[in-house]
């Protein structure tokens, strides 16, 4: 027998409804009796402080020891779990109580529920207007097909799967570790470099500035402002979808801030009517992400626009702040000293934020104190990070490709094992 997102099973398997597996639990709790619990991807955990809360406190759902608790939200995609507490967890989540442990291992349908394959099918039983609101209730859930292999492969799977998963876990852990140890150290090079430069034969002085420290003793510090020939906000009001000229069109997504350069895969490309011909990107400017939100990233990152971006005359949308040096400040080496004002400092003290987005207050930005070589040296710093952080990038860029390697391979794994293409093998 098959189905659409298992593929064909073992033939002596059979094959249930998640609600002949589980029932659903929906006593309403309040989160002062039972602690709040947060639904991710890696299970279910004692609430995040990322999470927005809720004064809300008494419409919770009852979580109890071993039950298996899945977003029921499109945009929460693959975040369910077993739960190791008794607790509380919001309503848009669906809180099931095994229903026979003698018949069923809850440990073998968690691995099932996490792989992709069922993701896919749980969101096509889903209703709703938009994605991000797509969601997929009980009513629906319960019908859902799921394999149902005998009890003692079923935990033969999960033991297994267990097992050969920590261990992929523990290297992926590694690179991780290994790719944020490589961007702390990006950053911690160009700190070096834009406040002390490449000689270390030289007298240093207290800059004045906190962030800054020391400088060379021939250097000055300048404010960002002043060495600007000018700035400009994006601005969707000058977008008209079926306007006569078309332009390509650089978004806040389009940002690669590892490389400090435009994602060039999948530009948009759009139809104005009007253009401010100031805002068509020239080499040599810097782009400003000023606006955001719905991310743990504070915004503030730059992307330098060098001549092959340049070369398409594009545009800008809003969240983005066009920066415009003037000629005496070397352009990429103002690039650098911004990312390393991003790495040194808390954002959120340029934060001007009266909604949910996080924005920048231009005003108190452009006043900040960068470093100010002689035009020389801002270009042999320049130059020379360009050259170590493009190593360095080659290095991080394979470590991550590595790390989606992994993250593939667990995938398919699971999703091999738990639909029976392959056996658990004998010890």
């Amino acid at each position: 027998m098959s189905n659409k997102y298992t593929g064909d099973l073992p033939i002596h398997w059979r094959e249930n409804k998640v609600g002949g597996v589980y029932k659903e639990r929906t006593t309403k709790v309040s989160d002062r009796d039972f602690p709040p619990l947060s639904v991710t991807k890696k299970g279910i955990v004692p609430q995040l402080d990322s999470v927005a809360k809720t004064n809300d406190n008494d419409n919770r759902k009852l979580v109890k020891k071993n039950d298996f608790v899945i977003n029921s939200r499109s945009d929460r995609r693959g975040s369910c779990g077993i739960s190791k507490y008794d607790g509380s967890v919001s309503l848009i989540n669906t809180v099931l109580e095994p229903i026979n442990n003698d018949k069923y291992y809850n440990k073998y349908y968690d691995w099932l529920f996490h792989t992709e394959n069922f993701a896919d099918e749980f969101y096509k039983w889903g209703h709703g207007i938009v994605d991000d609101l797509w969601t997929t209730r009980w009513l629906d859930m319960k019908n859902i097909e799921i394999p149902y292999p005998p009890l003692s492969e079923q935990k033969a799977i999960a033991d297994f799967l267990d097992n050969k998963c920590s261990k992929i876990d523990e290297i992926t852990k590694d690179l991780e570790e290994k790719s944020n140890k490589l961007e702390a150290y990006k950053s911690q090079v160009i700190y070096e470099a834009v406040t002390k430069g490449l000689n270390d034969d030289v007298e240093y002085v207290d800059s004045g500035v906190r962030w800054i420290k020391t400088i060379p003793q021939k250097w000055t510090i300048r404010r960002i402002r002043s060495l600007l020939a000018c700035h400009e906000s994006g601005d969707w009001g000058l977008n008209e979808e079926d306007g006569q000229t078309k332009k390509i069109c650089i978004r806040i997504a389009d940002f690669n801030y590892s490389s400090m350069n435009i994602d060039t895969s999948n530009l948009t490309v759009r139809g104005y009517n009007r253009i401010n011909t100031n805002k068509i990107l020239k080499e040599g400017d810097i782009l400003l992400e000023k606006s955001g939100g719905g991310d743990k990233t504070p915004v503030g990152r730059n992307v330098y626009i060098g001549s092959s971006i340049a070369s398409m005359n594009c545009i800008f949308t809003n969240f983005i702040e066009l920066l415009r040096p003037s000629n005496n400040i070397n352009s990429k080496y103002l690039s650098f000293a911004m990312k390393a004002i991003y790495s040194s400092f808390d954002m959120h003290f340029f934060f001007n934020q009266t909604t949910g987005l996080q924005n920048i207050d231009l005003y108190e930005y452009l006043r900040t104190f960068i470093p100010y070589p002689p035009l020389e040296e801002q270009k042999a710093i320049a130059d020379f990070l360009d050259d170590k952080c493009s190593k360095i990038d080659e290095i991080t860029k394979a470590t991550r490709e590595e790390i989606e390697t992994l993250k593939k391979y667990k995938q398919s794994l699971i999703y091999e094992y738990v639909t029976g293409k392959k056996e658990v093998p004998n010890e």
